[in-house]
């Protein structure tokens, strides 16, 4: 994808574009950072009513089971986060604001693991996180690709 073709399909300026997201890595960070705002606000509500309802191993399920729920909702949102990792998107080109807002959702995420890991097993060390991320985000992200 160039800008220019980008501004051709959406009728806005190339100049428009670039002033909003000063590059085309920009636009894909932003873009990215606004899908996985969207997915992970999704599977923290999932996670959380599926807690109060139905108790930790329940809210497991779920929140390792919210990417595929999410992939038959948003497909197109669900291909870009699968197709680009937090790292791929960290470029000399991103603005400051950006790269905060990419490191603010590499804090999000193991929030809600803590919480997982605390309800499930009354832990929150360095081996239940892992093993949360593992069950939660390495696992169901591996099978969607696969």
């Amino acid at each position: 994808m160039t800008i220019r073709a980008l501004s051709d399909v959406s009728g806005a300026s190339n100049g428009a574009i670039y002033n909003a997201f000063g590059s085309r890595d920009g636009l894909l960070a932003s873009v990215w950072a606004r899908e996985a705002t969207r997915f992970l606000e999704f599977q923290r509500d999932i996670a959380d009513s599926t807690l109060t309802a139905s108790g930790p191993t329940e809210a497991i399920v779920a929140a390792a089971l919210a990417p595929a729920t999410y992939a038959e909702r948003d497909e197109f949102g669900a291909q870009l986060l699968l197709a680009v990792t937090l790292d791929d998107l960290r470029t000399p080109d991103l603005a400051e604001s950006q790269r905060d807002q990419l490191a603010g959702l590499r804090r999000t995420l193991p929030s809600l693991l803590t919480v997982l890991a605390v309800e499930q097993w009354g832990r929150e060390d360095a081996t239940a996180l892992t093993l949360m991320k593992y069950c939660v985000v390495d696992l169901p992200g591996a099978l969607l690709l696969g």
